[in-house]
């Protein structure tokens, strides 16, 4: 900065030692910094923030919050749970508790979590703007949406989720862990099982693969669900060995769906016999069901054994 400094500078003259001044002018840049002088205006002389984040010229700013956050039906009833694919609300009542009034839009958003706690990442149910809100002053604003599957969520709402407002505390905006249920009437079952060659009699320990078909007449299920396979009959006696088991996931097996699953690389029991193999979808009951009793279908097979036993006429008249 390019300042012209002005400063009186003493002259003696003759014996009697009088004095007079001479003003004299430099330029020079300078930064002053002498006492309690500075460059900044006093708090006084502010101008104030920006128009848009409500801070006044006194410095004071708004401060938003969510008071109350609550689920609703489509008619504005509180809920405590909801069945899937219907309408529901996100209730969010806001204050200004603030000493300035925000003089600009802003948006207040809903947020959605799977579980009882909000992750690190909930999903963006949608939001309405709110144009200006006064000190003191409440406002409530409402955002529909619908869940398509069943479980436990968390639901939470921030003010002026967009930063379009500065305000004295940009930490306490949001309201979180509101949980609720999303409930649904899922039915799952097996309608078909077959080799894929079509033969039910093999070789001790050969290796062979099923199809399965799996059906949904019911509502959308919540989770991944898992087909538990498993082996009795011959050796096993009336024993059931889980050998394997096949996942599907809830997006491929929606209300109405059908699902073909396959099954590799079964092995045939090593010792002669006749043997079933059964197949069972949920079969550690992660889903509850409008009908449990359909989960189950089986497939008989024949493993060979040595010429002049049972097992061998009973291959003999398969064959």
């Amino acid at each position: 900065m390019k300042r012209i400094l002005w400063a009186t500078v003493p002259i003696l003259l003759g014996q009697s030692g009088a004095a007079w001044s001479v003003p004299l002018a430099c330029t020079e840049t300078i930064t002053l910094n002498v006492g309690s002088l500075s460059t900044d205006p006093p708090p006084s002389e502010s101008s104030g923030g920006d128009a848009t984040t409500g801070t006044n010229a006194s410095g004071s700013k708004p401060d938003l919050i969510i008071i109350e956050l609550s689920l609703e039906d489509a008619a504005h009833n509180p809920i405590p749970n909801l069945h899937i694919n219907t309408s529901a609300r996100c209730r969010m009542r806001l204050k200004n508790q603030g000493t300035a009034s925000t003089s600009t839009t802003f948006r207040t958003s809903c947020y959605i979590s799977d579980g009882l706690k909000t992750d690190d990442n909930p999903q963006d149910m949608g939001g309405e703007e709110t144009q200006g809100l006064g000190i003191g002053a409440t406002h409530t604003e409402h955002e529909d949406f619908t869940l398509e599957y069943p479980g436990w969520y968390n639901m939470m709402a921030c003010a002026d989720s967009s930063h379009q407002v500065t305000e004295s505390n940009e930490n306490n905006q949001c309201k979180r862990e509101v949980a609720f249920e999303v409930v649904s009437s899922p039915n799952l079952t097996l309608t078909a099982i077959a080799t894929t060659t079509g033969i039910t009699v093999f070789n001790p320990g050969e290796a062979f693969s099923v199809n399965v078909t799996a059906a949904n007449p019911g509502e959308n299920f919540g989770k991944s669900i898992y087909i538990g396979w498993y082996m009795t009959g011959g050796a096993y006696g009336t024993g059931e060995v889980f050998i394997a088991r096949d996942r599907i996931k809830r997006e491929n097996l929606k209300g109405g769906m059908t699902k073909g699953e396959n099954l590799e690389s079964v092995f045939a029991p090593t010792t002669p016999g006749r043997y079933t193999l059964i197949a069972r979808i949920d079969h550690d009951g992660r889903i509850i069901e409008t009908d449990e009793s359909d989960n189950e279908i089986r497939l008989p097979f024949h493993v060979k054994g040595s010429l002049g036993g049972e097992d061998d006429i009973f291959e003999m008249l398969l064959n």
